[in-house]
């Protein structure tokens, strides 16, 4: 071979090279396609990265959407996309980029992304690859086109000040600080040509009223804020496992092995799936839930500025219970009156006021409703409050629990764990079931909706949720049982059936 022969090949070679990596440059689509590979780790080994129109969808979304927040199921090759995007293709071919990884983990998730990052960029020819001025476990810089990566675990200021040109939220339902973060990293995104990617599988412990990502799902879906929401369901990836259709698939590997809660939350198949709160998870029958519901309208009266809602005033000669579950303030009290004849919530109140307060209404209205037989849960610094309120107020007919040493009476429902989940949730449960109870307050069920249980665990609310008006409904079925003996005292140990003073 003559030299020309030589300069010629190597110009054809360069010329070859600079049209690859225009291509690239050009489009994102040809880079995946031609030159991406991805770890799958579930069958141990590299793989071409697949270009499912799922995916050729997003990446046409990233390059046109300036916020996007995408609801998806487990295992669609979402943050590998994304590392892949914002993570090598935006720095790699384009000068002055600054993208920010963030991952829902505050130990090891950044370096879980990064190490993404380099794998794609690891595999790639090396007349593609930039030198590197920075590779570091959370970050890779780019010394000659001063772009660079930056992989951060979720804190409430991760990313402040860092002028990102994009930004990538991995699993942003299980940010510990979704909405704080937020609000450090919005700036960059508001005051210029910045990108916003979103991506989750539903939290089913944290309620969908409180859930920063789901909220800004269902507000950029009813438009209500400016970007482009997608769900992606379990079905869009057309190939889960070799030999296996995806029926049989979700059939064999999914449904056999979690529970409907774990489906719910990581295999969603259809956007109500995924937007449900806990639906296949309810501790109370849905049916019982609903005949309350449908049964809630407006108390024809109030007291206290509206936390005191009267449905029925009470009846010469009808017997009465109550039950408060207080509270100091911080969270809501919640205090009701039955009707023992007809079963019937005929007063309900709630809200956030001081125990004393809490005290001076269940007092009030014990007196009102007949002297009610009454009772108020004494586990917590409100109860002990409440209980020494009660007694300093004289209130009639407290439900008696047991003798003190100097033989004076001791009052108040040690709520336990046990009592709790062995009586008091089962007896409600019940009583909804068989729809037995009249109840008007529609907070009520909304607040059983909300009680889940999951396989092997106890029923229990959202983080951000309450559980005082169950709490509340659960005591006023337990001292029901007792009304029997009005009209005399009867004094007995803790644990036993108590009586009128």
């Amino acid at each position: 071979m003559t030299l020309t022969d030589l300069q010629k090949k190597q110009k054809t070679n360069l010329e070859r090279i600079w049209k690859e990596k225009k291509k690239c440059t050009d489009s994102p689509h040809y880079f995946f396609s031609k030159y991406v590979f991805i770890q799958d780790s579930n069958n141990q080994r590299e793989v071409k990265w697949g270009a499912w129109p799922y995916l050729l969808d997003l990446i046409d979304l990233f390059e046109t959407e300036r916020e996007i927040t995408i609801g998806k199921a487990n295992q669609l090759g979402i943050s590998w996309l994304a590392c892949g995007y914002g993570g090598v293709w935006l720095p790699l071919f384009h000068a002055n980029v600054n993208s920010l990884l963030l991952s829902w983990k505050e130990q090891g998730g950044s370096q879980e992304l990064i190490r993404k990052c380099n794998y794609i960029i690891n595999r790639l020819p090396d007349f593609l690859k930039r030198p590197l001025s920075s590779d570091s476990k959370s970050e890779i810089a780019f010394s000659s086109n001063d772009s660079r990566v930056l992989a951060l675990a979720s804190t409430p200021k991760a990313g402040a000040g860092f002028n990102a040109s994009w930004v990538f939220r991995d699993e942003l339902d299980l940010h510990p600080y979704a909405e704080a973060n937020f609000a450090f990293i919005s700036p960059t995104i508001d005051s210029g040509n910045a990108k916003l990617v979103d991506a989750s599988t539903r939290n089913p412990d944290v309620a969908r009223e409180l859930s920063h990502f789901t909220q800004r799902y269902i507000k950029m879906r009813s438009g209500a804020i400016p970007g482009k929401a997608v769900f992606l369901g379990w079905r869009e990836r057309p190939t889960r496992a070799e030999g296996m259709t995806q029926d049989e698939w979700f059939a064999e590997r999914i449904l056999k092995r979690y529970p409907a809660w774990e489906i719910d939350a990581h295999y969603p198949e259809t956007e109500e799936d995924f937007l449900a709160e806990a639906r296949k998870t309810m501790f109370f029958e849905k049916e019982g839930v609903d005949y309350i519901r449908r049964d809630c309208y407006d108390p024809p009266e109030t007291d206290y500025d509206g936390m005191v809602r009267i449905w029925e005033k009470p009846v010469h000669g009808r017997k009465y219970c109550s039950f408060l579950d207080p509270s100091d303030g911080s969270d809501p009290h919640a205090a009701g009156w039955l009707d023992i004849s007809t079963n019937r919530l005929v007063c309900v109140s709630h809200g956030r006021v001081k125990a004393e307060k809490c005290a001076e209404i269940f007092d009030k209205y014990n007196r009102i409703y007949n002297n009610s037989f009454n009772e108020f849960e004494l586990t917590g610094a409100a109860g002990l409050k409440v209980n020494q309120a009660l007694t300093d107020l004289g209130t009639p007919n407290r439900r008696v629990t047991g003798i003190s040493r100097d033989r004076k009476n001791k009052y108040g429902l040690w709520t336990s764990d046990k009592m709790r989940n062995d009586l008091m949730l089962p007896g409600l449960d019940e009583a909804i079931r068989n729809k037995r109870l009249r109840i008007h307050y529609s907070e009520i069920p909304n607040e059983l909706d909300y009680m889940t249980r999951k396989e092997g665990e106890e029923p229990k609310v959202p983080r951000g949720k309450n559980d005082d008006l169950i709490i509340m409904l659960g005591g006023l079925l337990q001292i029901k049982r007792e009304t029997q003996a009005v009209g005399q005292e009867v004094n007995i140990t803790s644990g036993k059936l108590m009586g009128f003073e």
